[in-house]
């Protein structure tokens, strides 16, 4: 069985969204992205940057709300510890 994203992060990950919300642990994560990608989401990465124990990835994401797919431009800033997801840092704006 495959691992669920939950096993890649830490114990004590945390998941900023820039003006929205703060999610911390695994439970929180789990909830979150059950209630949020019930259909999963299109990602188109345009780039990524790799620095040390961060990752930033940019491009775009669509979400199915109701009934119609949304596009947002997202800027994502990952930091790992020990090969694990620590912390995102994320910035979702509609277009």
């Amino acid at each position: 069985m495959k691992p669920s994203l939950a096993g890649y992060c830490t114990d004590d990950v945390q998941w900023t969204f820039a003006g929205d919300r703060v999610l911390s642990g695994k439970d929180e994560i789990r909830g979150y992205m059950a209630d949020t990608y019930k259909i999963p989401p299109k990602f188109d990465v345009e780039y990524m940057i790799g620095e040390g124990d961060y990752v930033t990835a940019v491009g775009t994401i669509s979400l199915l709300e109701e009934n119609r797919w949304l596009e947002y431009d997202y800027c994502d800033v990952w930091r790992f510890e020990n090969g694990l997801m620590a912390e995102l840092k994320a910035f979702v704006i509609r277009k």
